[in-house]
């Protein structure tokens, strides 16, 4: 999940249009929204 969400940020892509190797492109939002939520 962290390099999804590092691709993200890196290249400033959309949620929609990140890669499928990430996997589901909702549980990658979700995971970056609860860490952003608890401080991590």
């Amino acid at each position: 999940m962290s390099d999804a969400i590092a691709c993200k940020f890196q290249t400033g892509t959309q949620w929609v249009r990140l890669p499928e190797r990430y996997g589901n492109r909702r549980g990658v939002h979700n995971r970056l929204r609860m860490w952003a939520v608890d401080g991590t």
